[in-house]
């Protein structure tokens, strides 16, 4: 495993990701651990749409996707549901709802780094220390949003 440190100096096209060992082992173990909550989730849902009688069954995952969370991206794969007898079945996690791509800790950091000075243009920048490549989501569009939900 290497070190990067942050170059601050560096072009903006190269990442500033301060990358460690405990860091990679706890992204690592927020994937299995977002699985293993999805896979309880889904067969709740399972078990409950059996109960009241429907005829549905496992149907593999969504497509793999990135969320971006404290420790950084960690890859995530929902599971599917299908029913057998031809009515239509959506599961929608819970835990991880369609189109989520950061965990609502990036959008308080956002707001904190805002409050603090730190310019739209310039958040994801501040971020990508500690976020890696997913900071690049936290946008000054993306702001403007969370700047609307935050007066509100």
């Amino acid at each position: 495993m290497t070190i990067v440190t942050p170059n601050f100096a560096a072009d903006l096209s190269t990442s500033r990701e301060v990358a460690d060992p405990i860091t990679e082992l706890l992204r690592v173990h927020a994937r299995t651990l977002i699985q293993s909550a999805l896979e309880v989730e889904v067969e709740c849902v399972l078990a409950e749409l059996r109960q009241g009688g429907a005829h549905v069954v496992r149907n593999g995952h969504l497509p793999e996707r990135l969320v971006t969370t404290a420790v950084g991206d960690v890859a995530v794969s929902v599971p599917r549901i299908r029913s057998r007898d031809g009515h239509n079945v959506n599961f929608a996690s819970t835990m991880i709802p369609r189109y989520l791509r950061r965990s609502a800790s990036i959008d308080a950091w956002a707001c904190y780094a805002y409050l603090r000075g730190v310019s739209e243009a310039d958040i994801a920048g501040v971020l990508e220390v500690v976020l890696g490549e997913g900071a690049k989501k936290v946008t000054p569009a993306v702001l403007l949003g969370l700047k609307k939900a935050w007066t509100s």
